[in-house]
């Protein structure tokens, strides 16, 4: 799980990357809260490279699904439907 955090107004720099690794369960439903607290403050950009659909794309506006290297969906989630998506990312 990689999270890049950029205020509005700012370049991203080293000290706005936040990387976690092998997580447990009931760590990612406080890193989920934190990142929705986060969205409604609408002061930063928050980019999230997640494996896990469903956390990823509760969490989501805009999505980049990417399969082999290649982008193979971009758009906004409202304009997706999600079973669709899982279909052509799943392994």
């Amino acid at each position: 799980m990689i999270f890049l955090f950029s205020s509005k107004s700012s370049a991203l720099n080293a000290s706005q990357i936040v990387i976690f690794s092998s997580i447990q369960p009931n760590i990612i439903t406080k890193i989920g809260e934190v990142i929705s607290h986060l969205k409604s403050q609408q002061t930063m950009a928050i980019v999230l490279v997640e494996q896990y659909f469903d956390f990823a794309f509760g969490l989501a506006d805009q999505i980049y699904a990417m399969m082999r290297g290649e982008i193979v969906y971009e758009g906004q989630k409202t304009k997706i439907s999600k079973a669709k998506l899982r279909k052509s990312v799943g392994v």
